[in-house]
Formats: C-alpha cells, structure tokens, sequence
C-alpha cells in the first residue's frame, strides 16, 4: 500500500513542479543563439559605437543648428540601453565617468574635435545579456591626438514588436556603460 502512494507521488510530482513555473525567467542570448550568431551580433555592434562617435562629432560642430542638435541627441540616446547611463569624459584629463547627458552638454562646448575608434584584438566573453567592446579611441584636439583605452558593455535584449497583427521577438543591441 506504502508502495502505491510513493509511486502516485512520484508520478504526479512533475505535473505540480512545473506548474511553478511563473515565466519569470529571462531568456539568455547564449541559450538562444550560436556563438557564431553572437559574435556577428558583437562585430556588428561596432557600428552602433562608430556612430556614437560621429554624433559626437557632429555635435562639436559649431556651425550646426540648434535644432539639428536636438536631433542629434535623440539619435544618441537611441542607442544607449538607459538615459542615464555613465560614459567616460574623454574631453577632460582625469577620464571620470559623469552622465550621457551632462556629456553630450560638454561635447556641445568643444570645437571640431574628431574620433576614431580601433578595435582591441581581443576574444570577447559573452555574459547573461551582454558583452563587452573593447576598442581605443583615438581623439584630435586642436591639432593634438591622445587615444585612450575604452570597454564599454553592449546590451543584447529581446523586445516584442508589433507588426500588423503579428508580434513577434525582435533581439536588439543597446550600448551601455563605459570603463
């Protein structure tokens, strides 16, 4: 009789263990895609960076509008995971980490300064939701060039997008915090 019971027990066990589930879990990138996949997703990233630096560019421009400026801005925090995200002042000398909109405040003062970005050759370790871009920067100042060294975090992120009637799972790459 003993033996019966253990056995229903047993037998049904599983049924109540996974209707504990809730669906709180988050998919990984690594559980859902090739590491080949990921490392594309990665080398492709290094356009999102690129463009960062040609806004930043951009901004430094003094002959742009305001208006053209305000434009410029949106398109910088549309690449960013967070507004209020921490980047690395490469304009001052102590290189300290301050806000992406004080930034972008202090790249509005500077006068046609120029970026360049070189990639490190460096394997890059993928985590949970992100990975790390490691890349110099190569920064001409009146007529001054200092490069610098950056890792900055990359967020990949799954969204659902609406098309039509249709929703599907789109994967998205953010820009993150630098070091």
């Amino acid at each position: 009789m003993k033996t019966t019971f253990l056995f229903i027990g047993f037998l049904f066990f599983p049924i109540f263990g996974f209707a504990q589930d809730a669906g709180f879990s988050k998919k990984s990138m690594k559980a859902s895609f090739s590491l080949e996949t990921l490392q594309a997703y990665q080398e492709s990233s290094f356009s999102k960076v690129n463009d960062f630096y040609e806004y930043a560019q951009l901004l430094t421009n003094p002959s742009i509008s305001n208006e053209l400026k305000k434009e410029i801005k949106t398109a910088v925090h549309s690449l960013f995971k967070e507004n209020a995200v921490s980047v690395i002042n490469f304009l001052s000398s102590e290189k300290e980490k301050i806000t992406l909109n004080k930034f972008l405040t202090l790249l509005e003062k500077e006068k046609n300064s120029r970026f360049k970005i070189r990639k490190a050759n460096e394997k890059v370790q993928f985590f949970n939701d992100y990975w790390i871009n490691h890349y110099y920067l190569e920064i001409e100042r009146s007529k001054q060039i200092t490069i610098i060294e950056i890792k900055q975090r990359v967020y990949f992120s799954e969204n659902l997008k609406t098309f039509g009637e249709n929703q599907r799972e789109v994967w998205s790459v953010y820009l993150g915090e630098m070091e």
